[in-house]
Formats: C-alpha cells, sequence, structure tokens
C-alpha cells in the first residue's frame, strides 16, 4: 500500500516535469500568464537544476550548482515515501488527487524558507 501511492506520487512528479512546461504554453496562448509561467518554471524549482542564489547579490552567482539536483531527488524520493505511509489508508484515487495540491505545497514552503534565509531558487528561462 504504502509503496503502491509512493511510486504514483513519484510517477506523476516525472511526469509532470515534462507535461508542464508544455501545458504553460497552452495557457500562454489564452492569456494566462501568472500561472503559466509558474508551470514553464516547475522542472527548475522541483529538481533544482541551477541550484540556488542570494539575492543580496542576486543572480551573478549560483550555490550548489552540482549538487543541488541529486539533493532535490533524494528529497523527492523520501517525501514520496513518506506521502505513501501518510495516505496509506485512504483510497487510491484520494492519494493520486492530493499529489499535485501537496507537491505544489511543499514547492512553496520550501521556496518560502530559502526566502527566510536570503535565498532564492536559479531559475534560467526567457
Amino acid at each position: 500500500m504504502i509503496l503502491k501511492r509512493a511510486v504514483i506520487f513519484a510517477s506523476l512528479l516525472a511526469v509532470s516535469v515534462i507535461a508542464f512546461p508544455l501545458s504553460a504554453f497552452g495557457l500562454a496562448m489564452i492569456g494566462i500568464g501568472y500561472f503559466g509561467n509558474f508551470l514553464f518554471f516547475w522542472p527548475q524549482y522541483m529538481l533544482l537544476p541551477y541550484g540556488f542564489y542570494d539575492r543580496e547579490i542576486g543572480h551573478s552567482e549560483a550555490y550548489l550548482m552540482d549538487s543541488a539536483i541529486l539533493g532535490a531527488i533524494v528529497f523527492w524520493l523520501i517525501f514520496a515515501l513518506a506521502f505513501g505511509y501518510v495516505l496509506r489508508n485512504f483510497r487510491l484515487k484520494y492519494a493520486v488527487l492530493a499529489t499535485y495540491p501537496v507537491a505544489f505545497a511543499v514547492m512553496f514552503l520550501f521556496a518560502w524558507a530559502l526566502a527566510q534565509f536570503g535565498y532564492g531558487v536559479y531559475l534560467d528561462g526567457p
């Protein structure tokens, strides 16, 4: 039960790495820009491929570029197991429905915590 929900959580996050940026282009065409930007940068927020930056210095220097992605992958795998454990007694459809809201909430809490220490996620895009 726990492993099944953890695999579903991790699989849906893996799908979102490709699907969310592609859906952002569709949202931009119909004029929903802010949420489209969030979806476009979702893989970078989630996997941290470019590391972090100091808000006082700006984007001129990134930190942990080489190891942030590995740490992010390990974090999400451990979180998927915790997600599966917490939702082990719920129906599978509720676990599936809770995946993206929970992932968004975790990502926003992480970004907020970084901001409290004066850092941000280094994003690269148009």
